[in-house]
């Protein structure tokens, strides 16, 4: 009995992230856009559209200017990954003003 209990603690603590997702309910969606004349997709979590979407109300500009501008900015990392570390870096900055 003890040992099922470690094995299953095992297995919770290296899929967590997995699971995190399903228990979570953070489904990935994804976007057609359009960057600089390019028709591409960008899949991203439900509350980082929502995020990414206050962003480009609050700076008036629309999804595809914001997404543009990252990707402009972006070195490697794929295009998905340089839209979540921008809203970060956004509220983490905002958190800073306050």
């Amino acid at each position: 009995m003890q040992g099922e209990s470690r094995a299953r603690n095992k297995a919770c603590k290296y899929g967590n992230a997995q699971r995190q997702t399903t228990i979570l309910g953070y489904a990935m969606k994804k976007y057609s856009i359009n960057i600089s004349g390019h028709a591409t997709s960008i899949s991203l979590e439900e509350p980082f559209w929502q995020a990414l979407n206050d962003i480009a109300k609050k700076q008036g500009k629309s999804l595809n200017q914001i997404i543009t501008e990252i990707d402009k900015r972006r070195s490697e990392s794929n295009l998905s990954a340089a839209v979540r570390v921008f809203i970060l870096n956004y509220l983490q900055e905002e958190l800073s003003n306050k």
